[in-house]
């Protein structure tokens, strides 16, 4: 059976500008995501009323849990999209996230 890789190991693997210039995207929108429990709560919210603003947080939210999935994926864990996007969510969520890529994690 195949070790876990290290999570500071996985963490310098996502980690790059771009990621930083997503992040801080994401958490500058955090008040976006606090009134809805899930992922798909806010996408609902956002196309059901037309939201201008739900464009710029689907291409980061994106961007983020694409760089996440692809990089557990290429080192053997395969978890599905949906699940790293609601966590990715759940980690933006919240205030205290000083890291919200480690906290997927």
């Amino acid at each position: 059976m195949k070790k876990m890789p290290n999570i500071e190991k996985l963490l310098s693997l996502i980690e790059s500008k771009k990621m930083e210039k997503s992040i801080e995207f994401l958490q500058a929108n955090r008040r976006r995501f606090v009134p809805h429990q899930s992922v798909d709560d806010l996408i609902f919210f956002a196309l059901e009323g037309g939201a201008t603003w739900w464009e710029g947080i689907e291409f980061h939210l994106e961007q983020v849990a694409y760089a996440i999935r692809r990089t557990l994926w290429s080192n053997g864990i395969f978890i599905g999209m949906s699940v790293i996007a609601d966590l990715t969510f759940s980690s933006l969520r919240y205030p205290e996230s000083d890291s919200p890529i480690r906290d997927v994690l």
